[in-house]
């Protein structure tokens, strides 16, 4: 396939059509930082909260009766089941698929991929690792792993939306 299906790319461009606006820049600026923030607060507060089961088991009962030991066995099981519920969507490992998603085939659709392709090419963007349509009117990409995708470069996923075709 020889004949390319996009438009050509126009001869000139203007020099600042890439350039950031200040106020762009800024406001990712303050993005950025807030996630580090969100970070440092939670990481923070998982800390606090398993010092607070560390006190729970180590707090001396002076007066040691039924309504004491009753009183120890709460503080104990309620510091660590607020602990482990604020550290149990760490471990939500999944990402949730949509299940009326329908994989395509290479061989089956060599137009489309090699538009997808030209595209990817012409932008400088990453092709993604697999390709799918859904009945949706939206077209998205996501990540084939969401928490490694927090650490390092990982290939995406796209969908493209058929709810405008005929």
């Amino acid at each position: 396939m020889s004949t390319s299906i996009t438009t050509p790319k126009p001869d000139h461009f203007p020099k600042d059509l890439t350039q950031l606006s200040k106020s762009y820049i800024f406001k990712a600026t303050i993005a950025i930082l807030s996630i580090l923030l969100f970070f440092t607060l939670y990481v923070l507060l998982i800390a606090s909260l398993f010092y607070l089961v560390f006190l729970a088991f180590t707090y001396q009962i002076e007066h040691i009766n039924k309504l004491t030991i009753l009183i120890k066995l709460g503080a104990i099981a309620g510091s660590v089941m607020l602990a482990l519920f604020t550290l149990k969507f760490v471990f939500k490992l999944k990402n949730h698929k949509p299940d009326n998603r329908v994989k395509l085939d290479k061989r089956e659709n060599e137009e489309l991929f090699a538009f997808i392709d030209e595209i990817c090419k012409s932008t400088g963007a990453p092709k993604p690792k697999n390709i799918y349509v859904d009945p949706d009117v939206n077209a998205y990409v996501s990540y084939t792993n969401v928490w490694l995708s927090l650490f390092l470069p990982t290939r995406k996923e796209l969908t493209l939306g058929l709810g405008f075709s005929k």
